[in-house]
């Protein structure tokens, strides 16, 4: 059975049609008009990314640095954010195998139950 061109686009149509937005984008829609909220709800800043930050950025790119990294992060990046806990909070994690980085909470619970880097 042959299907025409028009027959498919217009079943995609159909489809992406039929698509809602996420939960999390939809509440975080209902809720973006609210006076005097602090929304948490997408990690979405109100402030434009610091300058030391992009210029990190292009360095990072520059070197070619722009491949992806492991999934618990690199190691370079878990020893500092176990060295800035050690030094804000006084607390002692071992990188290697006691610091994860993630994209956020939701990518985190993959490792809340086992953690083997």
């Amino acid at each position: 059975m042959s299907i025409n061109s028009e027959t498919l686009v217009n079943h995609m149509n159909h489809e992406i049609a039929a698509i809602q937005p996420s939960d999390i984008l939809a509440f975080n829609a209902e809720i973006a008009n609210i006076p005097g909220i602090v929304r948490l709800t997408l990690g979405e800043p109100d402030f434009n990314t610091p300058e030391h930050v992009k210029q990190a950025a292009i360095e990072s790119i520059e070197a070619d640095e722009s491949h992806y990294a492991p999934s618990n992060g690199t190691l370079a990046l878990r020893t500092a954010a176990a060295e800035f806990l050690a030094a804000k909070y006084d607390v002692h994690y071992d990188p290697a195998s006691e610091v994860i980085i993630t994209a956020g909470a939701t990518g985190g619970h993959l490792y809340s139950v086992d953690f083997n880097p």
